[in-house]
């Protein structure tokens, strides 16, 4: 089974999409200064979303899961 795609969890936008572009050779898809941000290598697909979209969605109770990492295939 190949996974297709990954959704991460992060406090620090900017600097993980610097990490994940300059130092892992991502090719980013998206502005820094958004709340979710996808970067693409070898075919697979990252999406980043903000940690405070997290605790937001869990305050109010919504589906969003409540662990700090979540996986998806076909993402």
């Amino acid at each position: 089974m190949r996974l297709d795609g990954y959704g991460l969890f992060v406090k620090d936008m900017p600097a993980m999409i610097r990490f994940y572009r300059d130092v892992l050779g991502f090719e980013n898809k998206e502005d820094e200064n958004t709340s979710n941000v996808y970067l693409l290598k070898d075919g697979t697909l990252f999406c980043f979303i903000e940690e405070k979209i997290l605790k937001s969605a869990q305050a109010k109770n919504t589906s969003i899961h409540k662990r700090p990492l979540t996986l998806c295939a076909g993402c």
